[in-house]
Protein backbone atom coordinates (compact mmCIF):
# COMPACT_ATOMS: atom_id res chain seq x y z
CA UNK A 1 0.00 0.00 0.00
CA UNK A 2 1.26 3.16 -0.97
CA UNK A 3 -0.04 6.55 -1.08
CA UNK A 4 2.93 7.93 -3.36
CA UNK A 5 1.82 6.63 -6.66
CA UNK A 6 5.26 7.82 -7.67
CA UNK A 7 7.03 4.92 -5.49
CA UNK A 8 8.00 1.75 -6.70
CA UNK A 9 7.27 -1.24 -5.33
CA UNK A 10 10.32 -3.60 -5.52
CA UNK A 11 8.48 -6.74 -6.85
CA UNK A 12 4.47 -6.22 -8.26
CA UNK A 13 2.07 -8.79 -6.72
CA UNK A 14 1.23 -11.40 -9.32
CA UNK A 15 -2.55 -12.55 -9.75
CA UNK A 16 -2.35 -15.47 -7.39
CA UNK A 17 -0.60 -13.66 -4.98
CA UNK A 18 -2.87 -10.75 -5.01
CA UNK A 19 -5.77 -13.51 -5.00
CA UNK A 20 -4.47 -15.57 -2.12
CA UNK A 21 -4.28 -12.24 0.06
CA UNK A 22 -7.77 -10.94 -0.88
CA UNK A 23 -8.72 -14.81 0.22
CA UNK A 24 -7.78 -15.02 3.67
CA UNK A 25 -8.41 -11.31 3.92
CA UNK A 26 -12.15 -12.16 2.84
CA UNK A 27 -12.51 -15.11 5.22
CA UNK A 28 -11.16 -13.20 8.41
CA UNK A 29 -13.28 -9.87 7.91
CA UNK A 30 -16.79 -10.39 8.73
CA UNK A 31 -18.93 -6.87 7.96
CA UNK A 32 -18.66 -6.03 11.71
CA UNK A 33 -14.92 -6.36 11.28
CA UNK A 34 -14.16 -4.48 8.20
CA UNK A 35 -14.66 -1.41 10.06
CA UNK A 36 -12.23 -2.18 12.07
CA UNK A 37 -9.89 -3.10 9.84
CA UNK A 38 -10.09 -0.11 7.89
CA UNK A 39 -9.60 1.63 10.92
CA UNK A 40 -6.32 0.34 11.93
CA UNK A 41 -5.06 0.33 8.44
CA UNK A 42 -5.62 4.21 8.38
CA UNK A 43 -3.76 4.34 11.80
CA UNK A 44 -0.70 2.27 10.24
CA UNK A 45 -0.68 4.30 7.32
CA UNK A 46 -0.66 7.62 9.31
CA UNK A 47 2.15 6.50 11.84
CA UNK A 48 4.11 5.31 8.97
CA UNK A 49 3.70 8.60 6.76
CA UNK A 50 5.07 10.63 9.86
CA UNK A 51 7.99 8.22 10.18
CA UNK A 52 8.52 8.45 6.33
CA UNK A 53 8.75 12.30 6.65
CA UNK A 54 6.16 12.23 4.13
CA UNK A 55 3.66 14.09 6.75
CA UNK A 56 2.11 14.91 10.03
CA UNK A 57 -0.45 14.51 12.27
CA UNK A 58 -2.97 16.99 13.03
CA UNK A 59 -2.43 16.36 16.71
CA UNK A 60 0.33 14.96 18.69
CA UNK A 61 -0.67 12.14 20.81
CA UNK A 62 -0.39 12.91 25.01
CA UNK A 63 0.15 9.88 26.85
CA UNK A 64 -2.19 10.04 29.68
CA UNK A 65 -1.10 10.61 33.36
CA UNK A 66 -0.28 7.42 35.44
CA UNK A 67 -2.55 8.52 37.98
CA UNK A 68 -5.18 5.55 38.75
CA UNK A 69 -8.62 6.33 37.36
CA UNK A 70 -11.43 8.29 40.01
CA UNK A 71 -13.03 5.12 42.22
CA UNK A 72 -10.12 2.25 40.94
CA UNK A 73 -9.26 2.39 44.80
CA UNK A 74 -13.11 1.38 45.53
CA UNK A 75 -12.60 -1.40 43.19
CA UNK A 76 -13.55 -4.62 44.41
CA UNK A 77 -10.13 -7.40 43.08
CA UNK A 78 -11.37 -10.09 40.84
CA UNK A 79 -9.99 -13.63 42.18
CA UNK A 80 -7.81 -15.10 39.34
CA UNK A 81 -9.25 -18.61 38.42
Amino acid sequence: MSNNPNKKWEKPWDGDTWRDVHGRLHRLLTPEHASDFQNVLCEVDKYLREKLGEGHPKQRFVRPSPEPLPGAADAVPVAAE
